[in-house]
């Protein structure tokens, strides 16, 4: 998007020019408020016609931004596999899992707030998905859900989990969100908010761990182009975990920044997405990791 009275150019603004519009939504409601619905944007000059897909075969289509739906491929969950999403509203990579899964196996969807399970139970609901377990959880306190025995319900949300048990698992957790366009928000955030954050996502990656199995594959994926946020917690990943990273099947994104500690091996099978590269997405990270080994 361009600001009002911008000139548009062909050199700096590599996106699809598709005409001039007038805002209904302030840029809160439009980027930052899950629940915003109606119309945000009026176009009243098009460069061409084409309908709305609000409405249209809801039950067929859920649309994406291409490095979320990339994500889904890296981590490449195959039928009756069991299956963890960490951070999962509302829902996107969650159903795109049990798709790519043939809606076979079980997939488990934690979030932490009760209206962000009820849109992961929607979504699913919505595109005939039966296998989408979702629960209100806080991921990051493992202590209260990991269970070294069976799997223990006792009617609570969430359950207990067995330890070791997942074959794959994917950590998509919150983050500065500085790949969002169409603006990079900075604000007011400082140097020791981001290294914050990024302390924070590790608790996600730890608690990923101890839940795969042996052999299983994480995916850790992220919408900020921080690289502490990023290659910094792959960094952290290897050393700390009997984690392994490998190269994904399907790779659209770039290498990753170096100065951050991965070797340049490691950061050709990372995958990062700038708001200004050339699939014009929005800034997003993601890395596969196999577990190699028990994680005491």
């Amino acid at each position: 998007s361009l600001t009002k009275g911008s000139f548009k150019n062909e050199d700096n603004h590599p996106g699809h020019y598709l005409g001039n519009g007038i805002a209904k939504m302030d840029r809160k409601m439009l980027f930052h408020t899950e629940r915003a619905h109606g119309i945000a944007i009026v176009l009243d000059e098009a460069v061409f016609v084409a309908p709305s897909l609000n409405g249209i075969m809801e039950d067929k289509i859920y649309l994406q931004n291409l490095p979320s739906a990339v994500v889904s491929h890296v981590l490449d969950p195959q039928p009756g596999d069991y299956v963890l999403d960490m951070c999962a509203s509302p829902g996107g990579k969650t159903t795109h899992i049990a798709i790519l899964m043939g809606d076979k196996g079980k997939v488990v969807a934690f979030d932490r707030g009760y209206e962000k399970v009820k849109n992961i139970e929607r979504n699913a609901k919505r595109l005939g998905l039966t296998i989408i377990q979702a629960h209100r959880n806080d991921a990051t306190k493992y202590r209260k859900y990991i269970s070294q025995g069976g799997e223990v319900t006792n009617g609570a949300n969430p359950p207990m989990f067995v330890r070791e048990s997942f074959d794959r698992t994917l950590v998509d957790p919150p983050c500065s969100a500085l790949g969002i366009r169409p603006r990079l928000e900075f604000s007011d955030r400082l140097c020791t908010d981001l290294q914050q954050k990024a302390l924070f996502q590790r608790n996600f990656l730890r608690a990923a761990v101890m839940l795969l199995k042996p052999g299983g594959v994480l995916v850790y994926s992220t919408c900020t182009i921080n690289p502490g946020e990023n290659e910094g917690n792959v960094r952290f990943a290897l050393d700390e975990f009997p984690l392994k990273l490998e190269k994904p099947k399907v790779r659209l994104g770039e290498v990753g920044v170096e100065g951050m500690g991965l070797s340049d091996a490691e950061r050709e099978v990372v995958q990062r997405f700038e708001p200004w590269g050339r699939h014009d997405t929005p800034g997003f990270f993601c890395a596969r990791f196999r577990k190699t080994g028990e994680y005491q």
